[in-house]
């Protein structure tokens, strides 16, 4: 019984060094009841009595003890009042899998159901193509659930999840062409229980017109999506997505929601796993790049930091809302992704609807304009290669002597700002241009923004304006041209308007940990960014008269002694938008130690959640074996 306890710890530890060393130690063991048999048999079972129960004591310790130890890991943070980010929304997330949902809005969606938004999640796939999409399904329910999201506000649309063996994905099949998944479906689908969105036929014009339909029954005025991502149905909800939204925004101009764009795999999914710290960090840029792999036209810089729920952290994985809902994902062995993707922040792009040129006429000396207000700003002739999405483009034929692009607006308007978007090829790119309006040059343009991120052009001009001209006076590389082209009454703004106390490393705070010295640098992070004037107004006070606060520069410095905690709060002078609120503590060196010691304990996996998904694991390996056997 003692062998089978240890090579059960065993399957626990990540580290092949580490599960040889039990082995090891199993092997030694082993030789040891060997050696034994030769003692007289009184000695073996005591031996053998007080191993067995050494062991057994362990394991309780670990299934039973664990979750009485982890409780003082949960975050313990101050209330701050969000409703202006979180209160009084329409939101909607579209994901292409169940369980992206925790990837791309996982910390933030509970923020909004809690402040009482109407949150609607869609689901563009079943995730069928390995597991059983009426099982995906359920799942779902139970995850979404627990973010406060009741089950008619969830929406499965019902398409089929690409296979490896797929040659072609849905979205670019031909428009009306009747595509088969890799799980042999032609049609839409959803659960006994819970029926797809519509009942449509597996094609393009399907998915993007379902995805419209979506959109247009809830007009949700906030909109988070997944971005062009590391997955062919992540790439293909992300475009499939614009498209749909292009064809509204054509359509309607009483409607400009607030659009957000993010990342499952590199900011979560696939991010670095660096939970186990003393405070969380906050999501990095694994590419190192300024602009995201994935996507050029996304500058690192220019990301939106959205707080995450601090009511839900802990320095365990144990105590968080996000594993539980990975843990409702079963099927997936999500749980294990825990730590990549908890972060103290959830980054987006945002994507401003408000152009006045979405219904815009326009024309060219040459090439196709109809891409340059579709609110695309990247495209891919096959989401299934991974190549870097360069179609999309206005480019003007070879022998056009003067490339031009020329613009009717619906009605004469003052201008007060253009944007253009090059090519996102970092070696085909637009080196300058003339900007005409009705007529009259008002602007000459250098080399536009490599990557594909808007070029901004104010514009001073008072006089309302009819027509929009664009030449192009240089370019390099055999495929220049332009993705986008944006014009506004005033430049746009996202409403989005908030503060966060960050430590020096710019990592958001809520219950943090000073160093072992006792103190604390922090600083403040503005959406939209405040001027230096704005911060210096900003107020940063202490609850508790022993620790202190003092101001260095432009960052603050905290100093709280051993065992002693207080609540720091920043007080926005002229907007209270710009208000935040942290616990800090200096936690005894035993305290530190227990900590770390629950933490070294979950990282190797000896925690009850790790060991049932290990085992979870392989029972869904042999059944998943089993049935294509079968």
């Amino acid at each position: 019984m003692a062998l089978v306890l240890l090579l059960a710890l065993v399957v626990h530890f990540d580290r092949i060094s580490t599960q040889i060393l039990f082995l090891l130690l199993a092997a030694g063991a082993l030789a040891a009841l060997l050696f034994l048999r030769l003692l007289s048999g009184k000695t073996v079972r005591t031996v053998l009595i007080l191993a067995s129960g050494l062991l057994i004591l362990v394991v309780l310790l670990l299934g039973v003890g664990w979750p009485i130890a982890a409780r003082n890991a949960a975050y313990v943070a101050p209330e701050v009042d969000r409703d202006n980010l979180f209160a009084g929304r329409r939101v909607m997330l579209i994901v292409p899998h169940e369980d992206d949902e925790i990837n791309v809005l996982s910390g933030v969606m509970e923020q909004y159901t809690a402040a009482g938004s109407d949150v609607v999640v869609v689901f563009v796939t079943n995730g069928d193509s390995e597991t059983n999409g009426e099982t995906r399904i359920t799942e779902a329910l139970r995850a979404t659930v627990l973010y406060g999201i009741p089950e008619q506000n969830v929406l499965f649309l019902g398409y089929g999840d690409t296979g490896k063996e797929q040659k072609t994905h849905l979205y670019n099949a031909a428009s009306n062409e009747l595509y088969c998944s890799s799980a042999g479906r032609t049609h839409t689908y959803g659960s006994k229980t819970h029926p797809a969105f519509r009942s449509s036929d597996y094609t393009r014009e399907n998915l993007i017109g379902d995805l419209q339909d979506a959109l247009e029954t809830y007009l949700p005025d906030t909109i988070y999506c997944v971005d062009y991502d590391a997955h062919p149905d992540h790439r293909a909800t992300s475009l499939a997505f614009e498209e749909a939204m292009g064809r509204i925004l054509k359509q309607r101009a009483d409607y400009t929601p607030l659009v957000c764009k993010g990342f499952a795999y590199s900011t979560a999914w696939q991010a670095v796993n660096d939970f186990y710290t003393d405070n969380l960090l906050s999501s990095v840029d694994a590419s190192q790049t300024p602009y995201m792999s994935e996507n050029y036209a996304y500058k690192w810089d220019e990301r939106l930091r959205l707080p995450v729920s601090a009511d839900t952290l802990s320095r365990l994985e144990y105590q968080t809302l996000t594993q539980r809902a990975l843990f409702a994902h079963d099927s997936q062995n999500a749980v294990w992704q825990t730590g990549r993707i908890l972060n103290g922040d959830k980054v987006f792009w945002v994507r401003d609807t408000s152009s006045l040129l979405y219904r815009a006429k326009f024309s060219a000396s040459s090439g196709d304009t109809s891409v340059l207000n579709d609110f695309k700003w990247i495209d891919s002739s096959n989401v299934l290669s991974g190549d870097l999405p360069f179609d999309n483009v206005w480019s003007s034929d070879p022998n056009d002597p003067e490339p031009s692009v020329t613009i009717t607006l619906e009605q004469p308007t003052v201008l007060k700002e253009l944007r253009l978007y090059d090519q996102p090829s970092l070696t085909d790119n637009i080196l300058g241009a003339t900007i005409l309006l009705d007529g009259t040059s008002v602007a000459e343009v250098g080399a536009l923004v490599k990557n594909g991120s808007a070029t901004v052009i104010p514009l001073q001009d008072t006089t309302p304006v009819s027509q929009i001209k664009i030449r192009i006076t240089g370019a390099e590389g055999e495929h220049w041209g332009l993705t986008e082209v944006e014009a506004y009454a005033e430049p746009p703004e996202s409403g989005v308007t908030f503060a966060k106390l960050t430590d020096e490393a710019g990592n958001f705070l809520y219950d943090a940990w000073t160093d072992s010295d006792g103190t604390l640098k922090l600083k403040t992070y503005c959406y939209p960014a405040a001027d230096a004037a704005c911060l210096k107004r900003c107020i940063v006070t202490s609850d508790n008269s022993v620790c202190s606060v003092s101001c260095t520069g432009d960052s603050f410095a905290v100093s709280c002694p051993v065992g002693e905690s207080c609540v720091v709060r920043l007080s926005g002078a002229q907007d209270e938008a710009y208000s935040d609120a942290i616990r800090v503590s200096n936690p005894t060196p035993q305290a530190r130690a227990w900590m770390h010691a629950l933490q070294w304990v979950e990282a190797h996996h000896l925690d009850p959640i790790n060991q049932r998904a290990y085992y979870r694991a392989i029972f869904n390996a042999l059944t998943s074996r089993l049935s294509k056997l079968l």
